[in-house]
């Protein structure tokens, strides 16, 4: 029980504070198959994703994937910016969404 709170809670914070992906400067990388709002929405999905997995990993006692700093939240825009950082065009879901969880790794890295 206290797992599901804690992962609704975390939940529940970023949809309220996660700000909407701008299609302005974002223009170079796509996702085959999904238009603009698609793109927003499995954007914001995958952000979702990866903290609930962050936040399993956590309550299961192993290591998490990425750490970032208090006041910095995962959300679709900041995957979308990683991803875009790394990959140019049209790509398929899955390659943007293993290039954002790589390049959130590679800026939030936990202390070892």
């Amino acid at each position: 029980m206290l797992r599901f709170v804690v992962i609704l809670s975390a939940l529940i914070c970023l949809a309220v504070s996660s700000p909407a992906i701008s299609e302005e400067g974002d223009q170079h990388l796509s996702i085959q198959g999904l238009d603009w709002d698609s793109t927003q929405i499995f954007m914001g999905g995958m952000g979702y994703g990866v903290i609930y997995f962050n936040t399993t990993l956590l309550m299961d006692g192993k290591p998490k994937l990425y750490c970032v700093p208090p006041g910095v939240g995962v959300n679709g825009r900041l995957l979308w910016d990683l991803a875009s950082k790394v990959l140019k065009g049209p790509h398929k879901p899955d390659i943007v969404a293993v290039a954002a969880l790589d390049e959130l790794k590679k800026k939030y890295p936990c202390a070892k």
